[in-house]
């Protein structure tokens, strides 16, 4: 599993290319639906990593107050 910092990056690199395709050939290019799709991946990625951490966390949360 990537490092949430090394995903963000690639998310930032991504994002910047894929403003660029759509600059030079439009947002229905096959090459923009492309990049698109791969932008979308890497923020499923990051999203999913938050997740399980955030849950993580909730989860202990929820022990510690069940503790109480």
């Amino acid at each position: 599993m990537m490092d949430a910092e090394v995903i963000r990056q690639r998310i930032e690199e991504s994002r910047q290319l894929l403003y660029q395709l759509g600059k030079k050939y439009g947002l229905r290019h096959h090459k923009v639906l492309k990049q698109s799709m791969e932008l979308d991946e890497l923020l499923n990625r990051y999203n999913k990593a938050a997740c399980k951490k955030g849950c993580s966390r909730l989860s202990e949360s929820n022990d510690s107050s069940l503790n109480e």
